[in-house]
């Protein structure tokens, strides 16, 4: 029903919330980025073409929020996100003014994908750090092979 519906939003939300504030507490330096004056758009908002649900990949949920590369789409926020797999995706958002890396598992419930509890946040310098590990963390891989 709706209102389970946005019982689970309401707590994915909070759950977000409670590791946000988790990783904001063990960072030495978070980053923060101005406040902007954008509006979010309400995160209970249907789809208006019923269609859409039918299809099974969450890729193909919103082929216009493509860009030319066919990777970056946009979630119903305006958020750019980039699929990973057919349930995961990393999303870079805005929350409490930090600029965040979320890599998250979704799951399809009534048609829609929601997000799950399965996933992290990462602030902008530990994406940096993340980053500058990448060639090390391929070479473990590679020896794992």
């Amino acid at each position: 029903s709706d209102e389970e519906e946005s019982d689970y939003k309401a707590k994915a939300q909070d759950d977000f919330e409670d590791e946000i504030e988790s990783d904001k507490q063990e960072s030495d330096e978070p980053k923060q980025k101005k406040k902007t004056s954008r509006s979010k758009k309400a995160k209970t908002k249907k789809h208006e073409d019923e269609s859409e649900d039918s299809e099974d990949s969450p890729a193909s949920k919103n082929p216009k929020g493509q860009d030319k590369k066919g990777d970056r789409r946009e979630n119903e926020q305006g958020e750019a996100y980039f699929q990973l797999s057919d349930k995961k995706r990393v999303t870079v958002r805005e929350f409490k003014n930090m600029i965040l890396i979320d890599f998250r598992e979704y799951f399809r419930k009534d048609g829609e994908y929601l997000p799950g509890k399965k996933g992290m946040s990462l602030q902008v310098d530990q994406w940096n750090k993340l980053k500058e590990q990448i060639d090390d963390i391929d070479a473990e891989i590679k020896k794992l092979e």
